[in-house]
């Protein structure tokens, strides 16, 4: 069956079924995360060389982990006159929106309307990307998991030879690859799989060849675009972070407890990391359809791509990812360093192929599951199982300067984002060029920690003139010695 266009209701139903997930972007300020306030420095610092001229500006360790793209479409609203911290709430906003809306899009292609709302509501309430945005606070991550559905989706459509999906395929792989490069290539090798599964089944050679073409097209391109990024500054292919110590322990996707710890080495691990109850729960009913005979009811909208297949090849990608980041891997990824900075962020790849199975098992038993007490009561589950995770703390907007943007990074453990200066004189206070001596200047540094730090730190304040001379000079632990590093 071919696509249906017009107006779809049920599109203003995952909107308002999603609220409560972009809900807190509307809150003033930004909310405490690990990357915490790094991300509104980027869009300073790129806004500040794009008025210079300079469209390859040095970037902070966060692209060590991502890639420019977010921080470029952050940028639009900059140069509309907006505050970056909602520059950067914009990008979240959007991630949250596509996510969900690619997801339905996917599923409804492939059986229709009341399938594709529950995937994508589980899509968009998965513990693992509501983590990303509110625990993580992880920018690159948050756009590329809105990407992964929308490349799946641009590729089925591919596959069942509707070719006007090519330039978007193309574009899409674009904007993952420069996006995050490492989950570029874990997404393309999920996308050719179910390509050749598709394939398979089939019997469409010329549309599997052209899809690849299409990735291969679309990775090219956005491995370009990061050569002037590489040229202009010292960001890395590879990670830092040694990939066989955040491996994912089985308990660990079982775990119910939330809460804003770290990713350390080793099964002690506070991330949260669960695959959630209701994703669980609809993975399990997925088993259930395999081990009975179901098809899609005559009625159904979409390509009538019959469910049970799909269920198994999802529920088998799923087991492949969770194999690979689970300990049992950890030969694998000590080869060397790769693109994947930590193993569990694979697990957005899991959310996806679930939340699919979702999908499929309301297709199955469309005559059951598909009806409007049923589904409102699946989509109720998967909604209040994920709601206790919202609900972030705020920084003040105000509290966040953005006066003299640093961004150095002292021995990969801490930023220097900001600094202000202030002089005060026997009057009061006064501009800097009117200091003269006696008078007192105030420095306040803003820091930020970028990983767990295992040592105390000094600070050493020193005024230099040309010469260089030092003339005045002050060593001491962070805040007159009452905050210690090293906690």
């Amino acid at each position: 069956m071919k696509a249906t266009y017009g107006l779809d209701c049920y599109l203003f139903l995952v909107l308002l079924l999603i609220a409560p997930v972009w809900g807190p972007l509307f809150f003033p300020g930004l909310w405490q995360s690990h990357q915490g306030v790094l991300a509104v420095y980027d869009v300073v610092d790129l806004h500040q060389a794009l008025l210079q001229g300079h469209f390859t500006p040095g970037w902070s360790p966060a692209l060590s982990d991502g890639g420019p793209l977010p921080f470029y479409l952050a940028e639009a609203p900059v140069l509309l006159g907006a505050h970056p911290v909602f520059a950067v709430r914009f990008v979240f906003g959007a991630s949250i929106l596509g996510a969900s809306l690619a997801m339905y899009a996917l599923v409804r292609q492939l059986w229709g309307r009341r399938p594709a709302l529950l995937a994508a509501v589980a899509y968009t309430y998965a513990p693992f990307f509501l983590a990303t945005l509110y625990v993580r606070g992880a920018l690159a991550d948050a756009l590329a998991y809105m990407l992964l559905p929308g490349l799946l989706w641009q590729a089925h459509e591919a596959l069942a030879g509707r070719w006007r999906a090519l330039p978007w395929l193309t574009l899409t792989m674009v904007a993952l690859t420069w996006t995050k490069l490492g989950l570029a290539v874990a997404a393309l090798a999920l996308t050719v799989a179910y390509g050749v599964w598709q394939t398979l089944a089939r019997r469409t050679w010329r549309a599997l060849l052209m899809t690849s073409a299409a990735l291969g097209l679309g990775g090219l391109g956005g491995l370009l675009l990061w050569v002037p990024i590489w040229i202009a500054g010292p960001v890395s292919l590879l990670s830092p972070v040694r990939a066989a110590e955040h491996l994912v322990y089985p308990f660990q996707l079982l775990l119910p407890a939330w809460g804003p710890g770290l990713s350390i080495p080793g099964p002690d691990d506070t991330l949260p990391l669960q695959v959630g109850v209701a994703l669980g729960g609809l993975a399990a009913l997925g088993l259930v359809v395999l081990m009975t005979a179901s098809e899609v009811a005559p009625e159904a909208v979409g390509d009538e791509t019959p469910p049970r297949p799909h269920i198994a090849f999802f529920l088998t990608a799923t087991l492949a990812v969770l194999v690979l980041i689970l300990p049992m891997a950890a030969p694998a990824w000590g080869l060397g360093e790769g693109l994947i900075r930590y193993p569990w962020q694979l697990l957005g790849l899991v959310a996806l192929s679930l939340s699919v199975v979702a999908g499929a098992v309301v297709a199955a038993w469309r005559r059951p599951l598909a009806q409007l007490g049923p589904l409102a009561a699946l989509i109720g589950v998967v909604a209040l199982g994920s709601y206790g995770y919202l609900a972030p703390t705020f920084v003040d907007q105000e509290r966040l300067p953005a006066q003299h943007p640093v961004n150095a990074v002292l021995q990969d453990d801490l930023l220097l984002l900001d600094y202000t200066l202030a002089a005060e004189t026997l009057q009061g206070s006064a501009d800097l060029p009117s200091v003269k001596a006696g008078d007192t200047i105030r420095l306040t540094l803003y820091w930020q920690t970028l990983r767990p730090v295992g040592e105390d730190y000094t600070v050493f304040t020193h005024i230099i003139d040309a010469q260089p001379r030092q003339w005045a000079g002050q060593d001491n632990p962070p805040v007159q010695g009452l905050s210690l590093i090293h906690i």
